[in-house]
């Protein structure tokens, strides 16, 4: 199980997602409860541009690791391919404002302020993250 996992994971860093779906696909009928296949299986959902079954492989998988950073950046970007746009946005800054969405969210929350016109609004998601992390020292 663990090498087929491996095999579709490296399907997916090599593009190519309808194979990887094909391997990890019965991987999560087997057990859909494993973080590592829903999380590939949604990435490669994503990548093929099926968001509504990636939005639902990353909704299990934050089911299990609600504090999980990147798949709040995951479940927005899947909301975003649905149309869901408002969804994804009010999903990422309830995730800022509690910290919990990382730099990815604070990042995709202001691109999508500034796609709305909203360009202050962007401006005070970056100014509150920026403050809020360390500074790089280089």
């Amino acid at each position: 199980v663990g090498m087929r996992r491996l095999h579709g994971q490296v399907q997916l860093l090599l593009g190519e997602a309808k194979a990887a779906i094909a391997t990890l696909h019965p991987l999560y009928r087997q057990d859909p409860k494993n973080f590592e296949t829903l999380l590939a299986l949604g990435q490669a959902y994503l990548q093929i541009g099926h968001y509504g079954e990636a939005g639902d492989m990353f909704e299990q998988a934050r089911a299990q690791a609600p504090d999980d950073p990147s798949l709040v950046s995951r479940v927005a970007l899947s909301g975003i391919g649905t149309g869901d746009v408002e969804g994804a946005m009010s999903g990422l800054a309830e995730a800022v404002d509690k910290g919990k969405g990382g730099g990815g969210a604070a990042m995709l929350l202001a691109v999508l302020e500034i796609k709305a016109k909203r360009a202050p609004r962007a401006v005070t998601i970056m100014e509150a993250y920026t403050q809020k992390s360390p500074r790089d020292p280089k």
